[in-house]
């Protein structure tokens, strides 16, 4: 006689607790994908941009990918949350006007995104600039914002012959009451950087110039100001240099850190830079806010011609131009082989001498500052505005030139800071009689006569 069992009498009803945990992950995934709208469909088009929209794990896969692909495809990432886990970071390949169509339709503390800056790909000059607040009670962040343009045109100008104003920075702000935090986005239309390596370099140097406060019609104490205390008490920029490494995430527009919920807005006190309407067009970036997201952008420069661009470059040598005091040793005269006793912008103690100087260099060159070596009795003149070098016959295109003043014999060369001219040296010439007051007074002096 045989006896049916229900099949059910077999297995248990008793959930295991790996499936309990399998099913809250996935109902929490269902309501966090609910809360999110779509984003608009890319609509593609023979004459528009290229609707990629690609997805990979790995950084390096992603990169390549938009090498490989070009029409204008950029790397981003973004953290995801991971039910039951800390975010995980992913990458996306698509053209920037597609990212942002993504970016502004998802909830604010879900835009933890950032633009991947690919190493020798032409870059903007940016900076990041943070200090914490309880640490440094006294410092002014925004004061210290305004030094730091007036050093960086000024840099930009002494260098490239390129005149910037704050209508060309993009300022974006995501401080707290604890934390200082800025972007700053140079949009300088004609111009663009090799990678963001010579921004890097050109940083440093600028921050060199400011730590040993060798900017001109910018005060001491202002210079020294953009120098903070960091968690562990010790003297650091508030200009963070590690933003120049190959391949770096740099946070986008209106986006947050991870779980931070203080997204990165618009400076509205500080900031006078208003989008370019040629470059960043109306038809790709219909709003302020999307002409903003494109500016922001460190490797995009909109529908500008990247091929007329003049390319910036600042290779590390750059930094032993304009100042004794970085790794200049190899490019010193026999007369520079000291510190120096002395040293300033306005005149120095030889007035004369200064105004000899001066008019070598006119109209379009002045004294930026000058260097007295007590051992050698040496003056050096470093000189801006006129890079003309005897030694080659014409202006260097980038080095600055100096003078050197030796007192005693009252004679003067003109060197530079090139490498290849720092090899040769110039032969003296005397210094005209009109300009050594105190010798003539000398010789016209009775010879002393000992008692």
């Amino acid at each position: 006689m045989s006896t049916n069992f229900p099949v059910n009498t077999f297995y248990s009803h008793k959930k295991t607790k790996r499936l309990l945990e399998l099913e809250v992950k996935l109902e929490q995934g269902v309501s966090e994908s609910k809360k999110r709208p779509l984003p608009p469909v890319l609509s593609s088009s023979l004459l528009g941009h290229s609707t990629d929209w690609k997805i990979f794990h790995k950084q390096a896969e992603a990169l390549n990918y938009a090498k490989e692909r070009g029409s204008g495809l950029m790397t981003f990432a973004f953290e995801e949350q991971i039910p039951g886990n800390e975010g995980r970071r992913k990458y996306v390949v698509t053209h920037p006007t597609n990212m942002w169509k993504n970016h502004i339709c998802r909830p604010p503390d879900k835009r933890c995104s950032y633009e991947v800056i690919p190493m020798e790909t032409q870059c903007k000059l940016y900076f990041d600039l943070e200090f914490n607040k309880l640490v440094n009670p006294s410092s002014d962040g925004n004061k210290m914002v305004d030094t730091l343009l007036a050093a960086s045109f000024w840099a930009f100008e002494d260098i490239y012959q390129i005149k910037v104003t704050k209508c060309d920075v993009l300022v974006l702000d995501a401080s707290t009451a604890t934390k200082f935090s800025q972007h700053l986005i140079y949009q300088c239309s004609e111009v663009a950087f090799e990678d963001n390596s010579h921004v890097g370099n050109f940083v440093k140097y600028l921050m060199t110039e400011v730590k040993e406060c060798r900017v001109p019609k910018v005060s001491v104490d202002e210079q020294r100001n953009l120098f903070v205390k960091n968690e562990k008490g010790e003297s650091v920029s508030f200009c963070d240099s590690s933003v120049y490494t190959k391949n770096r995430n740099f946070r986008l527009f209106l986006a947050s850190k991870f779980e931070k919920k203080v997204p990165l807005i618009v400076e509205v006190e500080s900031n006078n830079y208003l989008p370019n309407r040629i470059c960043y067009k109306n038809e790709d970036w219909p709003t302020a806010e999307a002409a903003f997201f494109a500016s922001s952008l460190i490797t995009y420069f909109g529908s500008s011609n990247q091929s007329k661009k003049r390319l910036l470059t600042f290779d590390r040598n750059k930094r032993e131009e304009v100042t004794l005091s970085v790794d200049c040793s190899k490019h010193r005269t026999p007369f520079e082989n000291k510190d120096p006793s002395l040293n300033g912008y306005s005149s120095s103690p030889w007035i004369e001498i200064d105004r000899f100087i001066a008019g070598l260099v006119a109209p379009a060159g002045t004294i930026r500052q000058w260097v007295y070596f007590e051992n050698t009795e040496t003056i050096v003149y470093h000189i801006h505005g006129n890079r003309f070098c005897s030694n080659i016959g014409r202006e260097h295109k980038s080095n600055h030139i100096k003078y050197v003043v030796n007192i005693p014999n009252a004679t003067y060369f003109q060197s530079c800071f090139d490498p290849d001219c720092a090899k040769s040296r110039p032969l003296p010439q005397p210094i005209p009689p009109a300009h050594l007051p105190w010798v003539n007074l000398l010789a016209d002096s009775p010879p002393y006569d000992p008692v």
